[in-house]
């Protein structure tokens, strides 16, 4: 993924290591709904921690994979 929404690698890996072991959903499903979603989110300004900070709520509360609740979100 290449949205330019992240600066680095390792940002990229400590969110979403921190936001992976903190709720109900896992790193690989939180990556998968940023790879869906990171494009829509760039162009409305919104930062990649709010995006996968908002990926992981939704999918730990509803418990939908991230690919759905990243398409859901582009």
């Amino acid at each position: 993924m290449n949205s330019g929404l992240v600066s680095s690698a390792q940002e990229a890996t400590d969110v979403i290591s921190a936001l992976g072991d903190s709720a109900a959903t896992t790193a690989a499903d939180i990556t998968k709904g940023l790879q869906k979603s990171a494009y829509a989110a760039k162009d409305l300004g919104i930062s990649y921690a709010e995006l996968a900070s908002m990926l992981t709520a939704i999918s730990a509360n509803t418990q939908l994979s991230g690919t759905v609740v990243g398409t859901a979100m582009q």
